[in-house]
Protein backbone atom coordinates (compact mmCIF):
# COMPACT_ATOMS: atom_id res chain seq x y z
CA UNK A 1 0.00 0.00 0.00
CA UNK A 2 1.39 3.40 -0.97
CA UNK A 3 1.87 6.24 1.49
CA UNK A 4 -0.97 8.18 -0.14
CA UNK A 5 -3.31 5.20 0.21
CA UNK A 6 -2.27 4.78 3.85
CA UNK A 7 -2.97 8.45 4.60
CA UNK A 8 -6.33 8.26 2.81
CA UNK A 9 -7.29 5.19 4.83
CA UNK A 10 -6.23 6.90 8.05
CA UNK A 11 -8.41 9.93 7.29
CA UNK A 12 -11.39 7.68 6.61
CA UNK A 13 -11.03 6.04 10.03
CA UNK A 14 -10.81 9.31 11.96
CA UNK A 15 -14.31 10.18 13.26
CA UNK A 16 -15.63 13.53 12.08
CA UNK A 17 -16.63 16.08 14.66
CA UNK A 18 -20.29 16.96 14.96
CA UNK A 19 -20.90 20.67 15.41
CA UNK A 20 -22.91 21.28 18.56
CA UNK A 21 -25.79 23.76 18.71
CA UNK A 22 -28.00 24.89 21.57
CA UNK A 23 -31.74 24.12 21.42
CA UNK A 24 -33.09 26.02 18.42
CA UNK A 25 -35.34 25.58 15.40
CA UNK A 26 -34.23 25.56 11.78
CA UNK A 27 -36.97 25.30 9.16
CA UNK A 28 -36.09 24.40 5.57
CA UNK A 29 -38.99 25.59 3.45
CA UNK A 30 -39.76 25.97 -0.24
CA UNK A 31 -41.54 24.46 -3.21
CA UNK A 32 -40.82 20.89 -4.40
CA UNK A 33 -37.39 19.90 -5.77
CA UNK A 34 -35.47 22.54 -3.78
CA UNK A 35 -33.67 19.92 -1.69
CA UNK A 36 -35.35 20.35 1.69
CA UNK A 37 -35.12 16.69 2.73
CA UNK A 38 -31.61 16.23 1.35
CA UNK A 39 -30.28 19.28 3.18
CA UNK A 40 -32.18 18.44 6.37
CA UNK A 41 -30.54 15.02 6.51
CA UNK A 42 -27.14 16.51 5.64
CA UNK A 43 -27.46 19.07 8.45
CA UNK A 44 -28.39 16.32 10.91
CA UNK A 45 -25.37 14.28 9.80
CA UNK A 46 -22.98 17.19 10.27
CA UNK A 47 -24.44 18.63 13.49
CA UNK A 48 -26.48 17.63 16.52
CA UNK A 49 -29.69 18.93 14.93
CA UNK A 50 -32.36 16.23 14.85
CA UNK A 51 -34.18 15.97 11.53
CA UNK A 52 -37.99 16.11 11.53
CA UNK A 53 -39.39 15.47 8.05
CA UNK A 54 -43.07 16.13 7.35
CA UNK A 55 -43.00 13.54 4.55
CA UNK A 56 -42.24 10.78 7.06
CA UNK A 57 -45.02 12.03 9.32
CA UNK A 58 -47.39 12.17 6.36
CA UNK A 59 -46.74 8.59 5.32
CA UNK A 60 -47.08 7.36 8.90
CA UNK A 61 -50.53 9.03 9.00
CA UNK A 62 -51.35 7.31 5.71
CA UNK A 63 -50.30 3.87 7.00
CA UNK A 64 -52.31 4.35 10.19
CA UNK A 65 -55.40 5.31 8.20
CA UNK A 66 -55.07 2.30 5.92
CA UNK A 67 -54.91 0.07 9.01
CA UNK A 68 -58.03 1.78 10.34
CA UNK A 69 -59.92 1.14 7.09
CA UNK A 70 -60.26 4.74 5.89
CA UNK A 71 -61.62 5.23 2.34
CA UNK A 72 -58.80 5.69 -0.18
CA UNK A 73 -59.56 9.37 -0.75
CA UNK A 74 -59.27 10.08 2.99
CA UNK A 75 -56.32 7.76 3.58
CA UNK A 76 -54.33 9.46 0.81
CA UNK A 77 -51.16 11.11 2.15
CA UNK A 78 -51.94 14.04 -0.16
CA UNK A 79 -55.42 14.67 1.22
CA UNK A 80 -55.51 18.14 2.79
CA UNK A 81 -56.78 16.93 6.16
CA UNK A 82 -54.10 14.22 6.23
CA UNK A 83 -51.49 16.88 5.46
CA UNK A 84 -52.72 19.00 8.37
CA UNK A 85 -52.48 16.01 10.71
CA UNK A 86 -48.96 15.24 9.44
CA UNK A 87 -47.78 18.82 9.97
CA UNK A 88 -49.26 18.85 13.46
CA UNK A 89 -47.62 15.54 14.31
CA UNK A 90 -44.25 16.72 13.00
CA UNK A 91 -44.37 19.87 15.13
CA UNK A 92 -45.35 17.89 18.22
CA UNK A 93 -42.36 15.60 17.67
CA UNK A 94 -40.13 18.66 17.35
CA UNK A 95 -41.62 20.19 20.50
CA UNK A 96 -40.81 17.06 22.52
CA UNK A 97 -37.25 16.98 21.17
CA UNK A 98 -36.76 20.63 22.11
CA UNK A 99 -38.02 19.92 25.63
CA UNK A 100 -35.24 17.34 25.88
CA UNK A 101 -32.66 19.99 25.00
CA UNK A 102 -32.16 19.11 21.33
CA UNK A 103 -32.01 21.50 18.38
CA UNK A 104 -34.32 20.48 15.54
CA UNK A 105 -34.39 20.98 11.78
CA UNK A 106 -37.77 20.74 10.07
CA UNK A 107 -38.16 20.16 6.34
CA UNK A 108 -41.52 20.95 4.78
CA UNK A 109 -43.03 23.04 2.02
CA UNK A 110 -44.87 25.34 4.46
CA UNK A 111 -47.03 26.50 1.57
CA UNK A 112 -50.05 27.68 3.58
CA UNK A 113 -50.75 30.11 6.40
CA UNK A 114 -52.07 27.43 8.77
CA UNK A 115 -48.72 25.61 8.46
CA UNK A 116 -46.93 28.90 9.14
CA UNK A 117 -48.97 29.26 12.33
CA UNK A 118 -47.88 25.79 13.49
CA UNK A 119 -44.25 26.86 13.13
CA UNK A 120 -44.91 30.04 15.10
CA UNK A 121 -46.66 27.96 17.77
CA UNK A 122 -43.61 25.71 18.04
CA UNK A 123 -41.28 28.68 18.43
CA UNK A 124 -43.49 30.44 20.99
CA UNK A 125 -44.15 27.36 23.14
CA UNK A 126 -40.52 26.19 23.05
CA UNK A 127 -39.08 29.67 23.66
CA UNK A 128 -36.00 28.99 21.53
CA UNK A 129 -34.49 30.89 18.57
CA UNK A 130 -35.85 30.13 15.13
CA UNK A 131 -34.36 30.63 11.68
CA UNK A 132 -36.30 29.93 8.48
CA UNK A 133 -34.59 29.22 5.16
CA UNK A 134 -36.50 29.59 1.91
CA UNK A 135 -34.79 27.28 -0.59
CA UNK A 136 -35.03 28.39 -4.21
CA UNK A 137 -34.21 27.06 -7.68
CA UNK A 138 -34.91 28.07 -11.27
CA UNK A 139 -37.67 26.40 -13.30
CA UNK A 140 -34.99 24.82 -15.50
CA UNK A 141 -33.35 23.11 -12.54
CA UNK A 142 -36.77 22.06 -11.23
CA UNK A 143 -37.53 20.41 -14.56
CA UNK A 144 -34.20 18.57 -14.50
CA UNK A 145 -34.84 17.31 -10.96
CA UNK A 146 -38.37 16.25 -11.87
CA UNK A 147 -37.04 14.24 -14.82
CA UNK A 148 -34.45 12.63 -12.55
CA UNK A 149 -37.14 11.58 -10.07
CA UNK A 150 -39.20 10.07 -12.88
CA UNK A 151 -36.18 8.15 -14.18
CA UNK A 152 -35.33 6.86 -10.71
CA UNK A 153 -38.98 6.05 -9.95
CA UNK A 154 -38.86 8.16 -6.76
CA UNK A 155 -42.13 8.93 -5.01
CA UNK A 156 -43.41 12.48 -5.43
CA UNK A 157 -46.69 14.34 -5.21
CA UNK A 158 -45.58 16.49 -8.17
CA UNK A 159 -45.54 14.56 -11.44
CA UNK A 160 -45.53 17.30 -14.08
CA UNK A 161 -44.10 20.78 -14.57
CA UNK A 162 -47.67 22.06 -14.79
CA UNK A 163 -48.25 20.91 -11.21
CA UNK A 164 -44.95 22.40 -10.12
CA UNK A 165 -45.72 25.81 -11.65
CA UNK A 166 -49.19 25.83 -10.10
CA UNK A 167 -47.66 25.20 -6.66
CA UNK A 168 -45.10 27.92 -7.31
CA UNK A 169 -47.80 30.47 -8.19
CA UNK A 170 -49.91 29.64 -5.12
CA UNK A 171 -46.99 29.40 -2.69
CA UNK A 172 -47.31 31.63 0.38
CA UNK A 173 -43.99 32.69 1.91
CA UNK A 174 -43.79 32.72 5.71
CA UNK A 175 -43.97 36.25 7.13
CA UNK A 176 -42.93 37.68 10.47
CA UNK A 177 -39.90 35.40 10.96
CA UNK A 178 -36.17 35.57 10.32
CA UNK A 179 -36.24 34.45 6.68
CA UNK A 180 -33.11 33.74 4.65
CA UNK A 181 -33.35 32.96 0.94
CA UNK A 182 -30.82 30.45 -0.41
CA UNK A 183 -30.31 29.09 -3.89
CA UNK A 184 -29.90 25.32 -3.80
CA UNK A 185 -28.75 24.96 -7.39
CA UNK A 186 -25.23 24.51 -6.03
CA UNK A 187 -23.89 21.24 -4.61
CA UNK A 188 -25.35 19.85 -1.38
CA UNK A 189 -22.04 20.50 0.36
CA UNK A 190 -21.97 24.14 -0.72
CA UNK A 191 -25.59 24.75 0.28
CA UNK A 192 -25.01 23.03 3.62
CA UNK A 193 -21.97 25.20 4.37
CA UNK A 194 -23.97 28.31 3.55
CA UNK A 195 -26.74 27.28 5.93
CA UNK A 196 -24.29 26.42 8.72
CA UNK A 197 -22.61 29.82 8.29
CA UNK A 198 -25.85 31.46 9.45
CA UNK A 199 -26.08 29.31 12.59
CA UNK A 200 -23.08 30.70 14.50
CA UNK A 201 -25.24 32.47 17.14
CA UNK A 202 -26.76 29.09 18.07
CA UNK A 203 -23.45 27.22 18.28
CA UNK A 204 -22.08 25.58 21.40
CA UNK A 205 -18.36 25.95 22.01
CA UNK A 206 -17.82 22.22 22.47
CA UNK A 207 -17.56 19.62 19.68
CA UNK A 208 -18.12 15.89 20.04
CA UNK A 209 -17.22 12.96 17.84
CA UNK A 210 -19.62 10.45 16.38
Amino acid sequence: MSKIEQERGLKETIPQEKIQFAPSIIALTGIPFTGKTTLGKALADRTNFIFCDVDEARWSVFEKRVDQGYPVELASPFNRFAMNVAYQKNHEIARDLLKQGNPVVLAATYSRVDYHNMLRWLSETSKVPILVFLLQISDKVAEERLEERIRSNSSSNVLTMEQYLEIKIRYQTIEGVNLIRISTEKTVSQALQEIISYLSPFKKSRLISY
